[in-house]
């Protein structure tokens, strides 16, 4: 299991039990990270990434992430794809990962929604076992997703993982298990439907699921 630590973000990962018992209403969109939170805990730090171990454990490359970042997003526009670049930067966002030096960008205020074609490069030559591919984003709770036209199957991640429960309002971490089978090795473009949701980071895990 992957464990990601950061700081206590209330509008994040607060639940609404803690919003009510603090007499304070959630704002609807991310607030100023500069002005004073409106809830606080003894413990200023979530857990906000808890990831289930792989089903299939590739060795990586060394100094490699374990996900793959989307290096084209294009756009569905009336009947034509437009490639849009603004879509490409609120997706593309690094997770913290220390051996492979990336940054910690989550953002959730840029995000894109809609019906989305997007691209992701080859992984490491050496992955070329064929998996069921999973996605890992964040995304506000919404409708029932689909890559390919296919359903999926997502799973919340973070602090509401463990309740196995719809989490609150908001945005969130998800395992997206989908039905595309391929290597690790091989590019993918796949086409997903966010059904009304935003999503703030969309990535290609490595690792695949049963």
């Amino acid at each position: 299991m992957a464990l990601t630590i950061r700081d206590f973000d209330p509008w994040a990962h607060a639940h609404p039990d803690e919003w009510r018992a603090a007499r304070v209403a959630r704002p609807k969109r991310p607030p100023d990270p500069t002005a004073p939170p409106p809830l606080t805990r003894l413990l200023g730090v979530a857990a906000v990434d808890s990831v289930p171990g792989p089903y299939r454990d590739e060795p990586l490359p060394r100094a490699h992430t374990p996900w793959l970042l989307p290096e084209r997003v294009e756009v569905r526009a009336g009947t034509a794809w437009v490639e849009s670049e603004a879509a490409l930067t609120a997706l593309s966002k690094r997770s913290l990962y220390l051996p492979a030096d990336w940054p910690d960008e989550i953002n959730d205020r840029t995000g894109v929604t809609g019906r989305l074609r997007v691209t992701f490069p080859a992984g490491p030559a050496a992955l070329t076992t064929p998996v069921r591919r999973v996605l890992t984003a964040r995304a506000t709770v919404g409708g029932a997703w689909l890559v390919d036209s296919q359903p999926v199957t997502a799973l919340p991640l973070g602090p509401h993982a463990p309740a196995g429960r719809r989490p609150p309002r908001g945005v969130h971490p998800w395992a997206i298990i989908t039905s595309i089978v391929s290597a690790p090795s091989d590019p993918l473009t796949i086409e997903i439907d966010t059904r009304g949701s935003r999503f703030s980071q969309l990535l290609l895990a490595l690792s695949g699921a049963p």
